[in-house]
């Protein structure tokens, strides 16, 4: 039964996506949607009666919120469960996003690629928000099925987090120009659903029967990162989530000596799971810095300082980096690292205007760097004054924060 009703959620959703999303955009041959939804609703019987955005949202997920509830209620399967709690927000993206005219207008540019990323969106937030539930489950494994059920999700959300540039739709990664995935759907709604998870198991260790010295911290622990985002001291997105693993490891530490009462296993279940699902986004977030290290101080610094190098013999920049290599001033042209999905597309581009030039390159955390050497202009009258600049990026020296 759940089966089935699984099946029917999935082209009820599947019906939502085509029947709402917009006719224009980059489709693949025979998918694009026909947007019968969209027509019913603004020339049907309901036309002008259910006219708001939220209020068509609200009447075309009706199906699958009763069809995600008999799910529930079918069965205690969590595969299922996730599976249907995966659909019911999808659907709510398909229609939010097909039903609000300027949201309309950000899916019709980006087609197939916009579906994909609020597909693994949803997948994702139902992914952290019933962790607790998925480390009980996997608690009865043995260590090593344990492992081979984590690493993968470790590698696919580390991808996630490291791999998008955003600014060069040639890369192999770059679902969007919208950082939907990595930013907002991982590092901001999943900090925050973490760093309530990671409250909740604070909580839990408060109220266990435990030594009140460790109730005591369990409680502090609870408190803290509640004041500081109620006091604006700690910022959503990665100081959320350090905060969340934080709290999850001081309350693995408090609990260790406890006796496995149930308050304290619960507690346990919600920190571990809180840094199951924190590590890999924050390791993602540390190969994206290394990365964009790499890229902007490491290979970009040595065409930089080869350039110079030619500049101070010939007067003038080359006309192509290639030339770089027959004068023995590079003995090969670095490429900009982006990610774990490598390509020839990785590449630094250059253009020379004879005393200048451009060089870029797509860096990891969707930003474009954009390179200018110092300039000097002694002017074109006598006695006129010179005019110099300063080397300049258009990116700064840390990634920047993009919310």
């Amino acid at each position: 039964m759940a089966a089935l009703l699984l099946v029917l959620l999935a082209l009820v959703t599947l019906a939502l996506h085509q029947g709402l999303a917009p006719e224009r955009g980059p489709w693949p041959e025979g998918l694009a949607p026909s947007g019968f939804l969209r027509r019913w609703l603004l020339l049907g019987p309901l036309a002008g009666v259910v006219s708001s955005p939220a209020a068509q949202t609200a009447l075309v997920l009706l199906p699958s919120l009763a069809l995600a509830a008999a799910v529930f209620a079918a069965t205690r399967s969590l595969a299922a469960r996730f599976a249907s709690a995966t659909l019911l927000l999808a659907g709510f993206g398909f229609a939010w996003y097909g039903l609000t005219p300027r949201l309309a207008d950000v899916w019709g540019f980006f087609g197939w690629r916009w579906s994909a990323i609020v597909a693994a969106t949803a997948a994702l937030l139902v992914l952290f928000a019933c962790a607790p539930a998925m480390v009980a489950r996997a608690r009865r494994l043995a260590p090593w099925l344990f492992l081979a059920l984590y690493l993968p999700l470790f590698l696919l959300v580390c991808l996630l987090v490291r791999d998008p540039t955003g600014t060069d739709p040639a890369l192999p990664f770059a679902v969007s120009p919208w950082p939907v995935i990595p930013v907002f759907g991982i590092e901001l709604l999943g900090g925050f659903l973490l760093g309530l998870l990671a409250v909740a198991a604070a909580a839990l260790a408060a109220a266990a029967p435990v030594h009140p010295t460790l109730r005591a911290t369990a409680a502090v622990l609870a408190a803290g990162p509640v004041l500081a985002f109620a006091t604006r001291r700690l910022d959503p997105g990665l100081p959320l989530l350090a905060a969340a693993a934080g709290v999850g490891a001081g309350v693995l530490l408090v609990l260790w000596p406890a006796a496995p009462a149930p308050r304290v296993r619960a507690a346990r279940v919600t920190a571990g799971a809180v840094l199951l699902a924190v590590l890999p986004i924050l390791a993602g977030e540390a190969l994206l810095r290394l990365d964009y290290h790499r890229a902007r101080e490491v290979a970009a610094r040595r065409i930089i300082e080869a350039l110079e190098a030619y500049y101070e013999r010939e007067g003038e920049y080359p006309e192509e980096l290639r030339v770089l290599l027959a004068t023995g001033d590079l003995e090969e042209i670095p490429r900009p690292p982006v990610g774990f999905l490598r390509g020839p597309e990785d590449r630094f581009t250059y253009q020379s205007f004879g005393t200048s030039y451009l060089l870029e390159f797509s860096a990891p955390g969707w930003v474009q760097c954009t390179y200018n050497p110092p300039w000097e202009d002694e002017g074109t009258e006598s006695g006129a004054p010179v005019e110099s600049l300063e080397e300049a990026w258009s990116c700064p020296a840390q990634p920047p924060a993009l919310w």
